[in-house]
């Protein structure tokens, strides 16, 4: 829509005419525009302000029967957020505390069809932390991380990592 301000013109109508099917035009024009000149604001339900914030929707998650382990010690939660990484890592990092990565044996519990036999050594994992240790400093968490990867390469691309990458 933002490509075709003001619609009323026979322009921008015959564009959308020549683009589009019956049904999709008719949908289209149904869409409230907000007032000329401006933009719509994004505003997150869940909060009283609007803003979006990660407690919040970890909240709504809870709410919602989530999968989300909150046996992991407060204090674990603590060192976790302060530890000083990349929003990814610390993403991850996360869904490892919480048992939240799409392991084999997580899928398999959801009783999707897989192997839950580890790529690596070919034994039964238990959980994330069958690939991966606990976390105590930076350089581990950023090697947790690296490891994941590794893993999701060789199993989504089938490509085994080589010693160096190893090391």
């Amino acid at each position: 829509m933002r490509n075709l301000p003001n619609l009323h013109t026979q322009l921008k109508r015959r564009i959308i005419s020549d683009v589009l099917n019956d049904r999709d035009k008719e949908l289209v024009w149904r869409i409230p525009l907000t007032a000329a000149g401006r933009e719509a604001d994004w505003y997150w339900l869940k909060d009283g302000k609007g803003l979006f914030l990660v407690k919040s929707a970890y909240k709504l998650q809870h709410e919602n029967n989530g999968h989300i382990n909150l046996n992991v010690p407060t204090d674990l939660w603590k060192k976790l957020w302060n530890i000083k990484v990349p929003p990814k890592v610390l993403s991850f990092l996360w869904r490892v505390s919480a048992n939240y990565l799409p392991t084999r044996f997580l899928l398999s519990s959801k009783h999707v069809q897989v192997d839950t036999l580890c790529p690596f050594c070919s034994a039964a994992p238990k959980t994330a932390l069958h690939v991966l240790s606990e976390v105590e400093s930076i350089e581990a968490a950023m090697t947790l991380w690296a490891v994941w990867k590794m893993r999701n390469e060789v199993v989504w691309n089938s490509i085994s990592p080589s010693s160096e990458e190893l090391m």
